[in-house]
């Protein structure tokens, strides 16, 4: 599925509100943003209710941009945060529900400020003009209130959360229950309220099955935390967890949240980090890092300065998985907006959009545009804001901010469900503008907690000072430190392993292999085979790649577990590295005497050994065969390959019975691969070294003796082609009522099953089929 941004319409305009002197000093400190929108649906149509502030509330329709209501309120009305609107169905009546907290306004005390909720209820399926229906209700909160969600629940209208992390209950009758108050310890930096039905990260056995799940990145202090409560459909409040970061409040710019669990955050210095949400046991949850950190660049909010007051010219929306758009400005000279919808799994863009900033926002340069964006559907909706201009402002702009307008602008968006490697790939260059470069990118510290970043700033200055054994130490002695304390044996045998975060493995392979020093450098082996026997290294964690890395240290060992333990080693790396070991083959006196030394050499394995491995290692077809073409350039080098795996077709074709039924037996020995894999091995190879070999009088022998193993089973193969639309319908039966005697016994059950299932009648009715075993 292909992912687009379309061309972006104007929702609405706004004039920007005036704030006076008189207001500063009563404490009515103007809000950052000018305007807010938030999203509902209802019987498939879509509406924004856009918040204007000093002017009122309006719920516009997406697909004609017409005010369906409007609550004009005046420019003495200052609103807390983003209205939001319910619709509900009560019999015939298709009823509305506006809900606004207030910041300011002459029906209010000053006492009052931001914890007075309004409410407007009105019929939509009523021709009649009904000026009761819009009467407004007023509802207090004990609390300040920062963020409104409108609730699908039918006794509940809506959810008020305060700074602190407090948590109100509208009914639906405007009555107010008071569920959860804040310790006092926290504030609330940005808030996510999800349904629980679309959030798969939760615990199944603790967290409640019905109601919603507020997740909250709030500060303790200077350090950042992710607190989740979920509130059951009895209105009960759980609470989940609360996990410390490493990002600091100084550097948070904005954060992302998908159901999935998938959390992203964005600092000052334009590091963005991803964390996963996830339940590995479903008792409890955890948050770690699920993604390599991001070094965005060219971008307007990015500074090290602080406070920055450009901070807010970037906005983030998570669209489901690990896809997340960003809203940014670019820098100077060339100033516009541009919308980026980026997949942080892989780290790349898959889609982007840019467009000029309206002319009635960039009266000056000095003029920080606030952005915001909201899910709409297929849409997103962004709101552009420049800063309310105060006093001091208009010296420094020259003009008045009556000239000023905020603006909403709805972009239609295609975007896959999930996150795939088909999506991603080709798509590299597309992201190299908004990226930094690697030297460019200060790595020893983006994404990393306080405990990693300690064991590694120890294992670094032993590596620097040449003892590998006293970074073995730091390392092992952290892991020890970290595992949780055993009861027993038992439990000591079963203790889960310590995690090892993404980020947290890439800097540690380049302080152990330090890959820019020369090859003799000593290096930790020890914690590299450890960190393979995890499976907790990925071929692209090295500049260059791992294999070179490792054979530049002549360390055939690690490379020989890193066939076996490491996922995504290219096919080119596999070939590159098979064509040294053939090189040492042919130094010998000949391929007999060599595979028949085992042991002789620590430095390089045999070539049995090691071919071996990479038969057995998931490969491409294609990418092999253009590996194999590019780097097995010789005859004797593929000579020397071929004859390894013609002994191979011997030693199976030597079990007496057909290859096909080999293919399943039991190997002989560890060195022996599986039939299906020499077989798949071998095609690719003479595919692409074919018309090589025919030039080269010395190669036809072992041709030959591959034609000799293979001729007469491609024969015997074509025989038993003959039969298949005969047995099919017999295969079928076999494979659906799952009888298959490989998986249940031994041969006597199979033919007792085999019995029974024609007695009874079941799928192959009067025939019979005879078990002929040759």
């Amino acid at each position: 599925m292909t992912s687009t941004i379309g061309e972006p319409f104007v929702l609405s305009n706004h004039s920007l509100a005036q704030y006076s002197e008189k207001s500063n000093k009563r404490g009515q400190e103007a809000p950052v943003e000018n305007i807010y929108a938030t999203f509902s649906k209802f019987h498939g149509d879509e509406f924004v209710t856009v918040t204007a502030q000093r002017d009122g509330l309006h719920v516009l329709d997406i697909s004609t941009t017409n005010p369906t209501i409007s609550h004009t309120l005046g420019p003495s009305t200052v609103f807390a945060c983003p209205a939001v609107t319910r619709f509900t169905v009560d019999g015939s009546r298709h009823l509305c529900t506006t809900l606004a907290a207030i910041q300011t306004s002459p029906d209010i005390e000053a006492s009052e400020a931001g914890k007075i909720i309004w409410a407007w209820r009105e019929d939509l399926s009523s021709t009649v003009h009904d000026p009761a229906s819009r009467q407004r209700k007023s509802i207090a909160v004990p609390h300040l209130v920062s963020r409104l969600y409108a609730s699908t629940e039918p006794n509940c209208a809506a959810l008020a959360l305060s700074p602190q992390g407090d948590i109100s209950l509208i009914h639906s009758d405007f009555t107010l229950d008071h569920l959860r108050n804040s310790t006092g310890s926290h504030s609330v930096l940005q808030s996510f309220v999800l349904p629980r039905q679309e959030c798969s990260f939760l615990p199944s056995r603790t967290a409640p099955s019905q109601g919603v799940i507020v997740v909250s990145v709030s500060c303790a202090g200077s350090a950042l935390h992710i607190q989740v409560t979920a509130m059951d459909e009895h209105f009960s409040i759980v609470e989940l967890g609360n996990f410390p970061l490493s990002t600091t409040l100084t550097e948070f710019v904005s954060a992302s949240l998908s159901g999935s669990g998938f959390l992203t955050i964005i600092s000052q210095d334009g590091s963005w980090l991803s964390y996963s949400l996830e339940s590995p046991n479903s008792e409890r949850l955890e948050l770690n890092l699920s993604a390599d950190s991001l070094q965005l660049t060219s971008l307007s909010f990015i500074s090290t300065k602080s406070p920055n007051t450009s901070s807010k010219e970037v906005a983030i929306l998570s669209l489901g998985s690990s896809h997340v758009i960003l809203a940014g400005i670019t820098k100077s000279p060339s100033r516009e907006v541009v919308l980026l919808l980026w997949d942080l799994q892989y780290g790349i863009v898959l889609a982007l959009h840019s467009l000029p900033i309206p002319p009635h926002m960039s009266l000056s340069k000095e003029i920080a545009i606030n952005m915001q964006l909201e899910s709409a559907g297929s849409h997103v909706i962004l709101a552009l804001s420049p800063t309310p201009a105060g006093r001091d402002q208009k010296a420094k702009t020259g003009s008045t901010s009556s000239s000023l307008k905020s603006s909403l602008l709805v972009a239609p968006v295609t975007v896959p469900s999930t996150s795939t490697i088909a999506n991603a790939m080709g798509r590299t260059e597309l992201g190299a503008k908004w990226l930094a470069s690697p030297s460019t990118t200060d790595s020893a510290t983006i994404g990393i907690d306080s405990a990693h970043a300690k064991v590694l700033d120890s294992m670094r200055l032993a590596m620097e000072q040449n003892l590998p054994q006293a970074a073995n130490e730091a390392f092992f002695g952290w892991q020890k430190a970290e595992q949780p304390p055993s009861q027993d044996k038992e439990s000591k045998s079963q203790s889960v392993p310590v995690p090892l975060p993404y980020s947290f493995v890439r800097k540690l392979l380049a302080i152990i292999l330090q890959p820019s020093k020369p090859a003799n450098t000593a290096y930790s082996s020890e914690v590299l085979r450890y960190l393979l026997k995890r499976k907790a290294i990925s071929s692209n964690m090295l500049k260059g790649n791992l294999l070179a890395t490792l054979r530049l240290r002549g360390d055939w060992g690690s490379i020989t577990s890193a066939l076996k333990d490491v996922l995504d080693l290219t096919e080119t790396e596999l070939i590159v590295s098979l064509k040294c070991v053939v090189a040492r083959c042919l130094q010998s006196s000949n391929v007999a005497t060599e595979s028949m030394d085992v042991d002789t050499s620590d430095v390089i394995p045999p070539l049995k050994r090691f071919l071996a491995s990479c038969v057995c290692y998931r490969t491409t077809p294609s990418a092999l065969r253009a590996a194999i073409r590019e780097h097995l350039r010789t005859p004797e080098e593929v000579v020397c390959v071929l004859t390894v795996l013609e002994e191979w077709l011997r030693q199976w074709q030597d079990e007496d019975m057909p290859l096909d039924m080999a293919s399943k037996a039991k190997q002989k020995s560890a060195e022996l691969p599986p039939l299906a894999d020499i077989l798949s091995f071998l095609q690719s190879t003479l595919d692409s070294t074919f018309l090589l070999l025919l030039s080269d009088p010395q190669s036809h022998p072992v041709l030959h003796a591959l034609s000799d193993h293979l001729d007469p089973e491609v024969a015997w193969g074509g025989q038993l082609e003959s039969l298949r639309g005969a047995l099919e319908p017999f295969a079928k039966a076999q494979r659906r009522s799952g009888k298959d005697g490989k998986k249940r016994g031994g041969e006597g059950d199979w033919k007792q099953r085999r019995k029974a299932q024609v007695e009874a009648n079941m799928t192959v009715g009067m025939y019979r089929l005879e078990h002929l075993l040759l």
